[in-house]
């Protein structure tokens, strides 16, 4: 046979045309079955997922051998191992049969056939380069990536579900992958934690722990990407007991909101145990969901205190924190105090931060302080200002406090504003006209 690089058509039927192999049954099925997948990748033939679907967890395994090749089985299978060295045997059938079982089942083995192809004997090398040419995706899965995401929201059985879990996880498990396959990594995380079930989840808490935290970094972040709070992973909350930073903040910030009422008391209590211990960073990044979700007192008096900061970025994140609340309640005094004295700043950004820290608080006096905002300089500030007050709930109190601004305030365009939002409360009051 000529020491040249094969092609990958040829490759890819090497197990069977080569007369020295004759492999056992399962293993020419799983061969064709990539042949099959191989067709309905090229020229973006993924189209075709019905096909697709009917080769069932096969036709997934040989998908996902395609696109996540360091998942596949064997990484430490000695026998695989022993194959790479058959390949530079002197007898020429010996060569054949490893060469082909290799490209059939040897993608556990990547990395080491890798190394192969770049070193040593010549033989062994471009038999090596040839597997690893037949095993590349190419440019053309790159264009079915979108169709890759589709099917795989087709899949709702377990047994290729789990199978999902299983191959994710050990691609993850040898670190991030390069820019190539993480797209195809992204689709499968998502996918599976959409599921809302945590027996395709839970497989993922181990890798918290993985040496290289980009792994569950990436985790958290594409689980968060499609999570819903009713449904609240393990993940999550394993990443919030973390003793890496990183994680914590990751957790935090994808995934702090649970609405699942048996894990809530242990998020709750994670983010607690995190603003008491945790670093100066992460206290006041638990604050936000603290504030937000469980109306913590203590989280509330912090982020007070850090509208006092000399830190003009400190004190917008603080402002913007403070209205993060889900339901409208009654501005407390302490808050109307450290909050009230930005709406006249002259930094734009901070009266914009304290207007939005102010949306959802009720009260005369956080109406007070609002109104003069109506002729802001800033037209998203007056926007948000006027927003505001359209909602407001005690609508005889606003229409006092508008017609006293309309009547006696000094700015022509607070007053302006104050008529055109007592017109609409006129119209609203007003029966509806046939």
């Amino acid at each position: 046979m000529p020491r040249r690089l094969m092609s990958c058509a040829v490759a890819a039927t090497w197990v069977t045309a080569c007369p020295a192999f004759s492999p056992a049954a399962e293993n020419a099925e799983r061969a064709q079955v990539r042949e099959r997948v191989a067709r309905l990748v090229a020229q973006d033939a993924l189209r075709d997922l019905t096909e697709l679907h009917s080769l069932g967890s096969a036709g997934l395994a040989a998908v996902l051998d395609r696109l996540l090749p360091d998942s596949a089985h064997g990484a430490d299978d000695p026998q695989l191992l022993r194959l790479i060295a058959a390949m530079g045997d002197d007898d020429f059938e010996v060569r054949e049969r490893a060469t082909a079982t290799l490209l059939v089942e040897g993608r556990g083995v990547r990395i080491q056939l890798e190394a192969a192809a770049g070193r040593g004997d010549p033989e062994i090398r471009w038999r090596a380069a040839a597997i690893l040419e037949a095993w590349s995706p190419g440019e053309d899965f790159a264009a079915c990536i979108p169709s890759f995401i589709e099917y795989l929201d087709g899949i709702r059985d377990e047994e290729r579900l789990d199978l999902l879990a299983e191959r994710t996880v050990a691609a993850l498990g040898n670190g991030i992958p390069d820019f190539a396959h993480y797209a195809q990594l992204a689709a499968c995380l998502r996918r599976l934690c959409a599921t809302e079930n945590d027996r395709y989840c839970d497989p993922f808490v181990p890798l918290l722990k993985h040496e290289d935290v980009g792994v569950p970094v990436t985790v958290i972040r594409e689980f968060g990407n499609v999570y819903h709070p009713r449904f609240y992973p393990n993940v999550f909350l394993d990443g919030l007991r973390s003793d890496r930073t990183g994680v914590v903040k990751e957790a935090i910030g994808w995934g702090s909101t649970c609405w699942d009422p048996e894990r809530r008391p242990a998020v709750q209590g994670e983010l607690q145990k995190v603003f008491a211990t945790g670093p100066e960073d992460l206290r006041f990044l638990a604050c936000g969901p603290l504030i937000r979700d469980h109306d913590d007192p203590r989280a509330i008096r912090y982020v007070l205190e850090q509208t006092r900061s000399d830190d003009p970025q400190r004190v917008r994140s603080a402002l913007i924190c403070l209205g993060a609340i889900v339901r409208s309640k009654p501005a407390s005094r302490e808050l109307l105090d450290h909050v009230a004295p930005f709406l006249r700043s002259d930094d734009h950004k901070l009266r914009r931060a304290a207007t939005e820290a102010l949306r959802k608080y009720t009260g005369e006096e956080v109406v007070q302080g609002l109104i003069p905002l109506l002729g802001d300089s800033k037209e998203i500030i007056v926007a948000v200002s006027t927003d505001r007050l359209r909602n407001e709930r005690d609508k005889a109190m606003l229409r006092r406090s508008l017609e006293a601004a309309e009547r006696d305030h000094a700015d022509p365009a607070v007053r302006a504003q104050a008529r055109e939002l007592l017109d609409e409360l006129a119209r609203q009051a007003s029966p509806a006209s046939d």
